[in-house]
């Protein structure tokens, strides 16, 4: 089955402790139905039994391109507080070609569609560059 769609940018591997599938694995899969490009973005430290921060520092060393299929690698971060403070260190996001936002269960953090957000008093710029929501509001 072919997609319409040429890009996921939300998906998981096993290193995000609950994905059935390695990183290359996710590739051929993707390049399998007709995708162009592909987001990985693994759960920050926050989320119980996901990768370590040592993985995202270590991203760089990863391909950005597999079976014909650009890779994007990044992070679903958390947002801990009403403030927008997220659960990666700006450090990290600054080297990740993308990051995705979980709304969490902070009241204050007001969702105006699944994929915009109004983080009150957002700190981190990183976080706004690449605001995507991908969960249920």
């Amino acid at each position: 089955m072919k997609y319409n769609s040429v890009l996921d940018l939300h998906t998981h591997t096993i290193v995000s402790g609950h994905a059935y599938c390695t990183l290359r694995e996710m590739a051929k899969a993707a390049a399998d139905k007709g995708l162009e490009l592909l987001g990985i973005t693994e759960h920050a430290p926050k989320m119980p039994g996901t990768c370590h921060l040592f993985y995202f520092d270590n991203l760089r060393i990863v391909p950005r391109e597999l079976y014909g299929i650009e890779l994007v690698l990044g992070s679903e971060v958390n947002i801990l507080d009403a403030k927008g403070t997220v659960d990666l260190p700006q450090k990290t996001m600054e080297k990740l070609d993308i990051i995705i936002v979980y709304r969490s269960t902070v009241e204050p953090v007001r969702c105006l569609h699944r994929s915009v957000c109004l983080l009150p008093g957002a700190a981190d710029p990183y976080v706004l560059r690449y605001l995507l929501l991908s969960l249920p509001v």
